[in-house]
C-alpha cells in the first residue's frame, strides 16, 4: 500500500522575479524541501549559491495532500 503523498510550491525571488516550483513527498517537510531544491537547482551556479538558496526561507510555501 503506498502513502499519500504530500504537493508544495515553494517560491523565492531571483533577481526581482518570482520563480515558484512543485515537489512531492510523503511529509510536508519532505514536499516542500524537494520543491525548493528544485527551485534552487535551476537558478543558481556553484555549489555555494546552491546551499544559500537551500537555507533561504521561501517568499512563499503552500501544500496540500490528496
Amino acid at each position: 500500500v503506498r502513502s499519500a503523498e504530500v504537493e508544495c510550491e515553494v517560491c523565492l525571488v531571483f533577481d526581482g522575479t518570482e520563480v515558484c516550483r512543485m515537489g512531492r513527498g510523503p511529509s510536508e517537510t519532505e514536499a516542500t524541501a524537494a520543491a525548493q531544491q528544485s527551485t534552487c537547482g535551476g537558478n543558481t551556479s556553484g555549489m555555494a549559491e546552491t546551499l544559500a538558496c537551500l537555507n533561504r526561507t521561501p517568499n512563499r510555501a503552500t501544500c496540500s495532500a490528496p
